[in-house]
């Protein structure tokens, strides 16, 4: 694609995410979310909202706090690569209903 001027335009990656409401009694295969740190990848397949947080804290080297319990047990099911703490939190909206803000390296969740 070219430009007015005839210079190419450089088309910038759109983000793309990954993440899912579960159903409760489905089976999973843990042992792709195991080794999936091998592949630079945070996924996460029916884990609570405060289960992931805790792989987040470590992935992002943040600190989550949640304000509401109903939120800190939502299911989510997803996978980050390249995404910031931002990023990924507002991918995790499109899908579960809360609230973030973000301080310093201390991330609050609420309703």
């Amino acid at each position: 694609m070219e430009s007015p001027d005839h210079l190419p335009m450089v088309q910038q990656k759109e983000p793309q995410y990954l993440v899912s409401k579960i159903a409760v009694n489905e089976s999973n295969d843990s042992s792709i979310v195991e080794t999936a740190w091998v592949h630079n990848r945070l996924l996460f397949d029916g884990d609570s909202f405060r289960e992931l947080a805790i792989k987040m804290e470590r992935w992002f080297d943040v600190q989550i706090k949640f304000e509401s319990t109903e939120v800190a047990n939502y299911r989510l099911r997803g996978a980050f690569e390249d995404e910031t703490i931002g990023e990924a939190l507002k991918a995790l909206q499109q899908i579960a209903n809360f609230k973030f803000t973000v301080r310093d390296k201390t991330v609050t969740i609420a309703k």
